[in-house]
C-alpha cells in the first residue's frame, strides 16, 4: 500500500467527535472550515476594534458557542449589524478588500405570504469565489427593543421593508450581551436556541443535520421561553421605505487618544456611540450661562466699588 494512498485514505476519512455522532469528514470540507474560521477571526477583530454593534448568526454561531464543528461545508457567514453601523462595516470591507453591496433600496427581495425570498439585501463578496457575508440589518432602541429588518420590493416594485420587532424581554434572550470566546477573541452571537428554533420551522436537510449536531446542547428552558416570548413579545409590520436612516455619527478612532475632558464624556457618553444632540445644546446653553453669570458679577463687583469710592469722596469733603 503506497503512501500517496495512505494519506489519501486519511485525509477522506478524517474523524472524530463533534458531541453527536462520529462524522467522517473529507479534505474539501476540512479546508471549507479552515477557510472560514479563519475569515471569521479576521472579521470580529476589526468589528470589535471599530466599535461596531454585530451578532454573528446561522449555524456557524451555534457552532462557535458549543466549540465543535459541522459535518459539512459552510457557503457564506451570516451577521446581524446595526444599520447605523453600516457605514463602519463598509469601511471594514474596503480595509479586508471585500465587495460591499447595498441593495436595501434596490433589493432583489420579494414577500409571499409574509416571508421573503430572495439575496440579502446587504452583503459584501470575497472576491470572485461567491463566498460571501449576508447581513441581517437590526435597529436597536433606547429600552432595548431590536427591530430586525428585511428589505424588499412590492408588486409596484416601491422598496419596503419587514420589521420584525422583538421585546426587550425578548431581545435580551436571542441577541446576547455576554461574548464568547473564539480563538483568543470576543465574538457576539445569536443564542444557539434561537437558530435551533428557526431550524426547526425551516426544516430543510441541511438544517436537520445541523439540528442533530448540537441537539444534545442547548437549553431546553430557554428555547421554551424563546418559543412562549415569539409568540406574544413579537411583532411583524410592513412599511414603504421612503430613506434610510441615518448612519452612526460619531467615529470613535479619531478620539482614542485624545485625553480631553469633553473627549473622555463623548467616549462614554452611549453605547451606541452618538453624541445626544439635545445634551450638547444643553452642554452649549450651560456654558453659555456660565459666562453670562461671570460677567453679570464682574459688573455688579465694579458699581458697588464706585460707589464706595464716591461715598468715601463725599464723606471727606464734609469732613473737610
Amino acid at each position: 500500500m503506497s503512501n500517496s494512498f495512505i494519506l489519501n485514505l486519511l485525509f477522506l476519512c478524517y474523524t472524530y467527535n463533534v458531541g453527536c455522532d462520529y462524522i467522517y469528514m473529507d479534505q474539501s470540507i476540512i479546508n471549507n472550515h479552515k477557510m472560514v474560521y479563519d475569515k471569521i477571526e479576521e472579521l470580529i477583530t476589526i468589528l470589535n476594534k471599530e466599535g461596531i454593534d454585530y451578532y454573528l448568526a446561522g449555524a456557524l454561531s451555534s457552532f462557535i458557542n458549543f466549540g465543535i464543528e459541522s459535518n459539512r461545508c459552510h457557503e457564506d457567514i451570516n451577521i446581524h449589524i446595526n444599520e447605523r453601523d453600516l457605514g463602519k462595516f463598509e469601511n471594514v470591507c474596503t480595509e479586508l478588500n471585500i465587495h460591499y453591496i447595498d441593495d436595501r433600496l434596490s433589493s432583489p427581495r420579494v414577500l409571499n405570504d409574509g416571508i421573503s425570498y430572495g439575496e440579502h439585501d446587504v452583503k459584501a463578496i470575497f472576491g470572485d469565489s461567491g463566498f460571501h457575508i449576508g447581513v441581517f440589518c437590526f435597529e436597536r432602541l433606547a429600552d432595548g427593543t431590536i427591530i430586525s429588518k428585511i428589505y424588499y420590493h412590492n408588486d409596484d416594485n416601491s422598496p419596503c421593508c419587514r420589521e420584525e420587532i422583538y421585546s426587550s424581554n425578548l431581545a435580551k434572550i436571542i441577541f446576547k450581551k455576554s461574548p464568547v470566546e473564539f480563538r483568543g477573541k470576543l465574538v457576539y452571537l445569536v443564542a444557539p436556541e434561537y437558530i435551533f428554533y428557526i431550524k426547526q420551522k425551516t426544516n430543510t436537510e441541511k438544517d436537520k443535520k445541523d439540528i442533530e449536531c448540537f441537539q444534545n446542547k442547548i437549553n431546553m428552558e430557554v428555547l421554551g421561553e424563546i418559543r412562549r416570548l415569539m409568540r406574544t413579545d413579537c411583532f411583524v409590520q410592513c412599511t414603504p421605505v421612503f430613506s434610510l436612516p441615518p448612519l452612526s455619527k460619531l467615529n470613535l478612532k479619531k478620539i482614542e487618544n485624545d485625553n480631553t475632558e469633553l473627549s473622555q464624556m463623548i467616549t462614554g457618553s452611549s453605547d451606541n456611540n452618538i453624541v445626544d444632540e439635545n445634551s450638547s445644546v444643553n452642554l452649549d446653553s450651560k456654558q453659555s450661562e456660565g459666562g453670562f453669570a461671570k460677567k453679570h458679577s464682574l459688573i455688579l463687583i465694579l458699581a458697588f466699588t464706585i460707589i464706595i469710592l464716591l461715598i468715601g469722596f463725599v464723606v471727606y469733603q464734609l469732613i473737610k
